[in-house]
This record gives structure tokens, C-alpha cells and sequence, in this order.
């Protein structure tokens, strides 16, 4: 994602970024990423990027939580918990115009 902030929780972390840009003329391609080593929980939020006009950007993502292995989290009261599987909500979409003027 263009705006994006990491408040780390744990201290062993795995951040992968990828870019394609021109998959077609107008199109580009990112993905970000982010996997706790202790538990294997994460975030993957692909991004699909249309530069409809040279001034205009239409962006369409989604932000994937992966919730990890419950034998790598931590225990409280007999409930195990993963990081990134304690979101309050799933898979979560947007879209974003920019234009550039």
C-alpha cells in the first residue's frame, strides 16, 4: 500500500514487497507481506493500479489476514491466539482515486 505504518508487536518479522509495474500498457501489480516468524500470522495485501489517464490512478486492494498456526501462539485462559488472527475483521477491500494535478 502507498500509506502504510508497522507497529511491531514481536521481534522477529518477514516483510516482502513486490512491483510490476506495466503488466499492460495501463496496469501495475503490487504486494506486500508481512509474516511473524514465532507464530507464522500475517497480512497480505495485494494491489491492482490502472493509470487511466496520465493524471489519474485508480487503485483496487484487499488487505488478507493470515491467521498462523494455533501450536506457535500464546495461551491465555485455554484460548490460543495469533497475532494477526485477532483482527476484528477479515479480508477487507478498497478502492482509491488519485488525481494528480
Amino acid at each position: 500500500p502507498q500509506k502504510f505504518t508497522f507497529e511491531p508487536l514481536r521481534q522477529h518479522y518477514l516483510l516482502v514487497s513486490y512491483n510490476q509495474r506495466q503488466i499492460f500498457d495501463d496496469f501495475a501489480v503490487l504486494g506486500v507481506l508481512i509474516l511473524g516468524l514465532e507464530d507464522l500470522s500475517g497480512q497480505f495485501a495485494p494491489q491492482v493500479v490502472w493509470s487511466a489517464r496520465e493524471w489519474l490512478n485508480v487503485t483496487a486492494g484487499v488487505f488478507v489476514p493470515i491467521g498462523g498456526l494455533d501450536s506457535l501462539g500464546s495461551t491465555v485462559d485455554d484460548q490460543t491466539y495469533t497475532e494477526y488472527g485477532m483482527l476484528p475483521v477479515g479480508v477487507r477491500g478498497f478502492l482509491s482515486v488519485r488525481a494528480f494535478y
